[in-house]
């Protein structure tokens, strides 16, 4: 069975709609204080794939499978079935299940395959729009030679990444501004910060994903910290004047999608091949350990 589940994956995959329970997604939020956060890799494809670790864990997750898994969550049915799912299609391209398609880089998502968020500039205009620049060139062969990964990884030619973000101070600015709701929020990464966590993957872009809960006027930000191995709150000015000052850039600022609208791109091929190269590299008994 497992010979053909690349195979079959890729027309398993289907476009859908779900709507997110933002009283549901508030709890999600401030109540994953007991979730342990640290720097290794704990999500993977599962059984059978390069990534042999689960694709959902409750009781671990890093930085970005945090606010990934709390989306999922508060736009499910509650069933681990549909977590996984919904899940899924935000994590890879297409819904496909394989290394070579899930989205490594936030630059890649945000350019190819937009998770649930639209820009604030939209909502509010002026006070939210973007006031810097900047481009990144991915380094796609440093971060495949550092998790041994010999197929080929979707959009692996595109690491020119041109985008526009939110200064610090407009980021303070843009967010007094905005009305009561949750927020996704993504620093832009310093130099400093690709010193200490580029040094496997290559210079990033959008890293690392805050959610913030504004009510009353007051926001406040939650973000799994690796540093301190646990998911974090303190006031979104604070973050920023602290330890934002330090690692971060800028900011870009979304706000999250009441419905979700799963959708399918368009390089069925590209994905076909990559899903069987892992299938080949499987049968050959040539798959690393990624945890190492």
């Amino acid at each position: 069975m497992r010979c053909y589940f690349f195979i079959l994956l890729i027309f398993s995959t289907s476009s859908f709609a779900v709507d997110i329970d933002l009283d549901l997604l508030r709890k999600k939020i401030r109540n994953t204080s007991n979730i342990l956060v640290t720097y290794n890799n704990h999500l993977g494809e599962g059984e059978g794939h390069f990534d042999s670790t689960p694709r959902y864990s409750e009781k671990f997750v890093n930085c970005t499978t945090w606010w990934q898994q709390v989306l999922a969550e508060s736009y499910s049915d509650g069933s681990r079935k549909d977590i996984v799912k919904i899940l899924d299609s935000i994590r890879y391209f297409n819904g496909a299940v394989s290394f070579g398609t899930r989205k490594h880089f936030l630059d890649h998502a945000f350019n190819f395959d937009l998770p649930p968020f639209e820009k604030v500039d939209k909502i509010l205009g002026t006070n939210c729009k973007d006031d810097l620049s900047h481009t990144l060139i991915l380094d796609i062969k440093k971060f495949k030679k550092s998790r041994k990964y010999q197929c080929p990884l979707l959009f692996e030619e595109d690491t020119e990444m041109n985008f526009s973000y939110l200064s610090k101070e407009k980021s303070l600015l843009c967010m007094k501004s905005l009305p009561d709701g949750i927020y996704m929020v993504f620093p832009v990464a310093g130099r400093r910060y690709n010193q200490i966590w580029g040094r496997k993957s290559g210079p990033m872009g959008r890293v690392h994903g805050l959610m913030v809960d504004k009510d009353k006027g007051i926001s406040q930000v939650f973000h799994a910290s690796i540093e301190k191995g646990k998911v974090l709150s303190e006031p979104f000015e604070r973050y920023v004047n602290g330890m934002g000052s330090r690692l971060f850039k800028g900011y870009s600022i979304f706000s999250i999608s009441n419905t979700y609208m799963a959708k399918k791109i368009s390089d069925q091929g590209k994905i076909k091949k990559i899903l069987e190269c892992e299938k080949n590299l499987h049968q050959k008994g040539r798959f690393d350990s990624l945890n190492d």
